[in-house]
């Protein structure tokens, strides 16, 4: 099998079974599912694949944070918190909020919204992956990675539907790159399945 595309998390066989394109070469299929994960994480706001990430995270009002990068499998900083503070695709911070002394007289609207840094290890696993510390890609992701690299092979199949705004559109053997939406125009399936894995920017206090 050749070496996975994707950061890891998807292989040019994937691509062929999903698409039914076996014709690509397959170092063209790897360059354009790398080009997919990188229009899908810039549309969703999230890096896909298991690694260790950092961040900064603003805090709700419940002492919860929520990492970009979910599933969340393990935390390392802060290093005090309690066995249960995973909690689905959040972290409690419990003792570690950094709440402003203004919220303790019950001042929410005055308050600057707190933020906490987070170290924690998070993402998907490849797709096919039955073990793992977090579960793996899900099949809906898998499916728009491949849709998209196959129309990033095949720019004729886009060329009618590029919005304004897109970088480049070509046919032949030079790919056509830019905006998701210029693939989403085509096939708008593409931005109804990855409307659930789109992560809300917290700006503010906000209840969870």
């Amino acid at each position: 099998m050749a070496d996975p595309a994707a950061d890891g998390l998807i292989h040019v066989a994937d691509y062929q079974w999903v698409t039914k394109d076996t014709t690509s070469v397959d170092a063209d299929v790897e360059r354009a599912l790398d080009e997919a994960l990188e229009l899908v994480e810039d549309d969703t706001h999230r890096k896909l694949a298991y690694a260790q990430h950092t961040e900064t995270l603003y805090v709700y009002r419940n002492g919860m944070v929520y990492p970009t990068n979910s599933p969340v499998a393990s935390v390392s900083s802060p290093t005090n918190l309690a066995s249960t503070a995973i909690q689905g695709a959040g972290v409690y911070l419990g003792v570690n909020i950094p709440t402003p002394a203004i919220v303790n007289a019950g001042d929410w609207q005055a308050a600057v919204p707190p933020q906490a840094a987070v170290t924690y290890m998070g993402g998907f696993q490849p797709w096919g992956t039955t073990d793992g510390p977090t579960p793996q890609l899900p099949m809906t992701l898998a499916r728009v990675l491949c849709r998209v690299s196959f129309l990033i092979l095949h720019p004729s199949t886009v060329l009618s539907g590029v919005p304004v705004g897109a970088k480049s559109a070509s046919v032949g053997d030079v790919s056509i790159s830019g905006v998701l939406d210029a693939f989403i125009v085509v096939d708008p399936s593409i931005g109804r399945d990855l409307k659930p894995y789109r992560k809300r920017q917290v700006r503010a206090w906000q209840r969870a």
